[in-house]
């Protein structure tokens, strides 16, 4: 039997990477399942509904934080609205802002309890998120559950309640042999080729 890819998008806007991931499994004729987070109502909106029809894509309305809470999504002004941010010291966002549902990303995988069993792939784009998400993973051990982990980068550097972690964070990945692949929509020809890794990866099972 072969293996059903998960892949766990953490940072939707539009859901330019979701439409890149299926088309590479469509491609490949590889199953796969696709759970996005993303923190503003409205894109977490839509993307559902772009893909209300495909039972194997699901989307929640969270936001990747500390702890189960309701929390402010500050939003970014100009840039298209992307970059909202759980962080008011984040260097483009407003005070403009939407209540959400704020959870740790390992409160979410306790709803699969497979998880470790699976082929994951871990995408975030969190707007700074991550220092709170990484910290998570390594201290519940999740981390190493995940076959490829990938995204645009760290944003940490952009919040300024964040940047004395900014090295921290850095360490933390190096420290647990964390490699961070480039996947994004946005200058996809300076992604890693993450149709290869999966391939590769898939090969060595």
């Amino acid at each position: 039997m072969e293996k059903i890819i998960h892949y766990y998008d953490l940072g939707l806007y539009s859901g330019g990477e979701v439409e890149m991931f299926i088309d590479i499994c469509t491609r490949n004729n590889w199953d796969y399942r696709v759970y996005g987070v993303e923190a503003h109502p409205e894109y977490a909106q839509e993307v559902h509904d772009r893909y209300v029809n495909n039972s194997k894509v699901n989307i929640f309305n969270y936001a990747i934080s500390e702890n189960i809470e309701k929390i402010k999504l500050y939003l970014a002004h100009g840039n298209g609205g992307q970059g909202n941010s759980i962080f008011r010291t984040k260097n483009n966002v407003s005070d403009t802002h939407y209540e959400v549902q704020g959870i740790p990303f390992s409160t979410m995988l306790e709803n699969y309890p497979d998880f470790n069993k699976q082929f994951n792939i871990l995408r975030f784009n969190i707007e700074g998120a991550e220092w709170y998400m990484m910290n998570d993973l390594i201290n519940n051990n999740l981390h190493k559950n995940f076959n490829i982990i990938c995204g645009a980068g760290t944003d940490i550097h952009k919040v300024g309640e964040l940047k004395p972690y900014l090295n921290q964070y850095n360490k933390l990945l190096e420290d647990n042999d964390i490699k961070v692949y480039r996947f994004c929509d946005i200058s996809p020809e300076k992604n890693h080729d993450i149709e290869n890794l999966i391939q590769t990866q898939l090969n060595n099972i």
